[in-house]
């Protein structure tokens, strides 16, 4: 997970809860998100997101968020 975006956006991306974000967060001591410029933020998001569904894809992916049918 990249730390520097915000608890929302990564909740989003990995489909977690919020809350959930904010206390790995805590249990992993990263700092609080950065502050950078928009252009900035939004290419660190789209990365993110690539990061995500590269994952997802992934077959070594044992955490499997379709069903079969849905594929």
């Amino acid at each position: 997970m990249n730390w520097e975006l915000r608890n929302r956006d990564l909740a989003d991306i990995w489909d977690e809860k919020e809350q959930t974000v904010r206390q790995m967060r805590y249990r992993y001591r990263y700092g609080a998100a950065v502050k950078c410029e928009p252009k900035q933020y939004e290419q660190k998001l789209e990365a993110e997101q690539a990061k995500a569904k590269a994952f997802r894809q992934s077959p070594r992916n044992t955490r499997n968020t379709t069903s079969p049918a849905q594929k």
